[in-house]
Formats: structure tokens, C-alpha cells, sequence
């Protein structure tokens, strides 16, 4: 039974990774709507720092993002990697009380992250293929009006990204039709 679920869990993983790389946008360069999103997001929400991540296999890596400098973490490393896990927004209210998080490096360490929020973001066929997140080094409460303005944020975000993937993919099919 334990190894049935393991093979399962690893099925939809493998599907997950498939539908981000679809996307072609792992390593994309910068994307003014996207980055717009993300600039609004710190300036609403009054947060050091906004995110929108991409979760491939082995790393977390930022589509868009202001206020931090890193441009991609380990998987390991990733708060965002608990947020694809679940349909539902995860809230850290103070990343110091939570027995998960508190000795973990991004806490401990720069950025010093004291608060993280986080919508995933969901692709086709239900695919949580990464995050609009939020962080800050000042704990704080987040009520659920946040939450829902940051679920919106997240709809609007893979809106871009699904207009910024198409715009991709018909950059290479051109650039196929130019070679041919």
C-alpha cells in the first residue's frame, strides 16, 4: 500500500514537472506584466519582498520578484515547496513560532524572513506549478481579506504567465518556420 502511494505521489510529480516545462518559461527573461504583479503586491500588501516562483525538481526559481535579490533557492530550501502542496493559501504568521520554519537558513539567515504567504499557482489539468508569494522580516497578521485579494493575484498571475508562455511558443514555431 505505501508503495502504491509512493508510485502515485510520483506519477503526479512527474506529471507537475511535464506542465511546468510545457510552459516554457523556466529561466524566461523578465516580463513587465509579471514584474508589475509582483511590485503591486509588495506595495498592497506593504511587504519587503514579492514573489512569483516556479518549483521545478530540485529547485525554486523567480519568475518575478521584488525586494529580494536571490533569483532562485534550493527545493529544499523553499517555503513555496509546502504552498504547492495544498490548493489552500499557506499563512506564516511568524516563521520564529512555527516549529518548521524557525531554524531554517532563510530565517535564521538573510533575508531573515519573519512572514510568508503564498498562493499557488495553478496550470492545466489542476497542476500547482508554483507561487505568488509574499515575505517579510516583521511577523505580522494576514486576514482573510489579504488572503483573498492574494488569491486574485494569483489568478491574474497565471494569466500572465499562460499569455507569456504563448507568446514563447509562437516566438519558436516562427523561429522553426524561419530555419525550415
Amino acid at each position: 500500500m505505501v508503495n502504491q502511494a509512493k508510485r502515485i505521489a510520483n506519477q503526479q510529480e512527474e506529471a507537475r514537472l511535464a506542465c511546468l516545462h510545457r510552459l516554457l518559461v523556466l529561466d524566461a527573461p523578465p516580463d513587465n506584466r509579471l514584474d508589475t504583479i509582483v511590485r503591486t503586491a509588495q506595495r498592497a500588501f506593504d511587504v519587503q519582498g514579492a514573489l512569483i516562483t516556479l518549483v521545478d525538481r530540485n529547485r525554486q526559481w523567480f519568475l518575478a520578484r521584488t525586494g529580494f535579490d536571490l533569483t532562485e533557492t534550493s527545493r529544499d530550501l523553499s517555503f513555496c515547496n509546502t504552498t504547492i502542496r495544498t490548493s489552500l493559501p499557506v499563512v506564516i504568521g511568524d516563521t520564529h513560532e512555527d516549529e518548521h520554519y524557525a531554524d531554517h537558513p532563510l530565517v535564521v539567515g538573510p533575508p531573515h524572513i519573519r512572514f510568508y504567504a503564498g498562493v499557488s499557482l495553478t496550470a492545466e489539468q489542476r497542476h500547482r506549478i508554483g507561487t505568488i508569494c509574499l515575505v517579510d522580516p516583521r511577523p505580522r497578521n494576514f486576514p482573510d481579506s489579504q488572503i483573498s485579494q492574494l488569491v486574485g493575484l494569483a489568478r491574474l498571475s497565471m494569466l500572465e504567465i499562460s499569455r507569456f508562455a504563448n507568446q514563447r511558443k509562437l516566438a519558436e514555431r516562427l523561429e522553426q518556420l524561419e530555419v525550415a
